[in-house]
């Protein structure tokens, strides 16, 4: 995929992407795509990807987990970690974001793209509206709820129920630009990682709000 793609966060992985050359050791690539659905950014066989549904249909190496839990073997293993637009998700980010972590090799990177959320009545975890708001978008396109979109688009897929606690669908946690500097506080607490890049960028116009994305990249050190 060429970096000139029009949205940033896909702009801003691949930015990173090309930083490192990709291998694969023991049949497992040396970049991992955390929460990788149907791997928007066409890592295509270039990483590992992983997510708590099933997408072996799809991508060459997979491994189903949780992101709030990846395996032990896996501690810093991997030179670029991705976490694309997963952390709007998630029941715990701070979670999330000690698991990418704990995976990402000593001098490797971590990459976090994560969605402005306007449309929650605030910030924190709304799984109940996010799922209304998910329900409302879907039936204006034509399908009955989630899981009528989810049928038609995915017919393969074979995965967990959308509910409270697996609620990886719908957009549950709206982010404030004070809740994003927490976050990346969290990842510079311990003095393991640096902040090699953070910024705020436009993405679209949505339902006529502008809607931004925050990017950040961290090295590991030690």
């Amino acid at each position: 995929m060429p970096t000139t793609n029009p949205s940033p966060r896909i702009r801003f992985q691949w930015k990173y992407f090309d930083q490192v050359s990709p291998i694969v050791i023991d049949g497992i690539p040396n970049i991992v795509n955390i929460g990788c659905a149907d791997d928007p950014v066409q890592l295509d066989d270039l990483a590992l990807h992983v997510d708590i549904d099933d997408w072996s249909y799809k991508h060459t190496y997979f491994h189903q987990a949780d992101a709030h839990d990846l395996p032990g073997k896996w501690a810093r293993q991997f030179e670029l970690v991705i976490l694309g637009d997963i952390l709007e998700h998630v029941v715990d980010p701070m979670k999330v974001i000690d698991e990418a972590a704990r995976v990402t090799a000593v001098n490797g990177c971590l990459v976090m793209t994560v969605f402005e959320e306007w449309r929650l009545p605030g910030p924190g975890q709304w799984i109940e509206e996010s799922h209304k708001i998910a329900d409302k978008v879907n039936q204006e396109m034509g399908y009955e709820d989630r899981e009528d979109y989810q049928r038609v688009h995915y017919p393969k897929r074979v995965g967990v129920p959308d509910d409270s606690e697996t609620p990886h669908l719908s957009h549950i946690n709206q982010f404030t630009d004070e809740d994003m500097n927490g976050l990346v506080t969290w990842v510079l607490r311990d003095g393991d990682f640096r902040l090699v890049e953070g910024t705020k960028a436009y993405e679209q116009t949505l339902e006529g709000h502008d809607w931004y994305n925050w990017l950040f990249a961290f090295e590991r050190l030690r």
